[in-house]
């Protein structure tokens, strides 16, 4: 009984860490974000709540890509794989290499990025999610549209926005298009 209050206890004191990081992020305070984001991530490695700790460390690139900081971006971001890929969650697999290709993307490293997206594809591709085949194909297109290769880049773009038609993605659909007419 005393562990599950403690237990209790330490779950209710991360759900307020990661809501005050939420709130400092969303107000533009990313130091403070990342330190309640940190505690929160510190009682979720202490208690072995691995959900918690994935979720905590997808927090934290987010908040380093927001503040600008991608190194340490992709160093969170690269440990939401890991554990990812332990707990054998392929859809968040698959989603931590779409994000570090778009934080690769972002820093001009596009050749990386291309790489972790064609991951992420080939992840969303074997478990038949056709959302994150959408967006894959979506971040693909545009990382070829800045390559050049804009062939190449229409394709991908066509093809992410038959995925979103088909599975009424309206704002996928939208930002296709928009895509498309940058071609």
């Amino acid at each position: 009984l005393e562990f599950r209050r403690v237990l209790f206890r330490s779950e209710g004191q991360r759900c307020c860490h990661s809501s005050l990081s939420l709130l400092f992020s969303n107000l533009g305070e990313y130091e403070k974000a990342i330190e309640h984001q940190q505690e929160a991530l510190k009682i979720c490695v202490a208690t072995g709540n691995r959900e918690g700790e994935i979720l905590s460390n997808e927090s934290l690139s987010t908040i380093y890509y927001l503040f600008g900081q991608f190194d340490q971006s992709v160093l969170y971001q690269e440990k939401v794989r890991e554990l990812s890929k332990a707990a054998g969650d392929r859809k968040k697999e698959g989603t931590a290499f779409s994000n570090l290709g778009t934080i690769h993307h972002a820093q001009k490293k596009l050749e990386k990025a291309a790489e972790y997206q064609e991951m992420s594809l080939a992840i969303f591709e074997e478990i038949g999610d056709k959302h994150g085949v959408a967006l894959s194909c979506d971040n693909l297109g545009s990382i070829y549209f800045d390559l050049g290769q804009h062939q190449k880049s229409i394709l991908y773009h066509q093809r992410a926005l038959g995925l979103c038609k088909d599975i009424s993605a309206s704002k996928g659909q939208v930002r296709c298009y928009k895509n498309l007419r940058s071609e």
